[in-house]
């Protein structure tokens, strides 16, 4: 879509008096599925990194970047936002 499409659609949507609203907004069954796949991520990455530590090796970079991109996904999920 080019600018001009984007703005005529942005036009049209005043003009009719339409609101997008997001389709998650409010539903609480998202967040919590959300919040539970991101839990169990962080506590898998905690358990794979143990067992890797105890059999003596090394704990892979991959391990170490799911579980700190899942704690910070969660951290922003429960970050208040404000809306303009």
């Amino acid at each position: 879509m080019a600018a001009d499409d984007e703005q005529s659609l942005g036009d049209a949507t005043e003009a009719a008096g339409l609101e997008f609203v997001d389709a998650y907004r409010g539903d609480a069954r998202f967040y919590r599925i959300i919040a539970y796949s991101l839990g169990i991520a962080i506590s898998l990455s905690i358990v794979c990194s143990l067992v890797a530590v105890l059999c003596g090796n090394a704990v892979p970079n991959g391990i170490t970047a799911i579980g700190s991109a899942a704690v910070g996904a969660l951290a922003g999920i429960f970050t208040a936002t404000s809306r303009g």
